[in-house]
């Protein structure tokens, strides 16, 4: 279980930390409201808004330079960033 700032995140799975084929998948186990994707620098390179759903989902990434990027899933009273490697 991941505790970032004192709450709970162990609810959000990002998968696979490799990505080779352009498809980030993730598992909500409380509402979701958006997910950003983040280049090492710091920009926002991708939005994809999941207007507080929950579950399963496979999100289809645009096009990216290999590199280190950050993905940050947001909630209501959360937010989680994982670190994601693109190739």
């Amino acid at each position: 279980i991941i505790t970032i700032d004192g709450k709970n995140t162990g609810d959000i799975k990002i998968y696979p930390t490799l990505v080779r084929n352009n498809i980030l998948e993730l598992i909500a186990n409380k509402p979701v409201d958006k997910l950003k994707l983040y280049d090492a620098g710091g920009k926002e390179v991708y939005s994809f808004p999941l207007n507080n759903q929950q579950g399963y989902f496979s999100i289809q990434l645009p096009t990216l330079q290999q590199g280190i990027y950050f993905v940050r899933v947001m909630g209501r009273d959360y937010a989680k960033t994982e670190k994601i490697i693109v190739q």
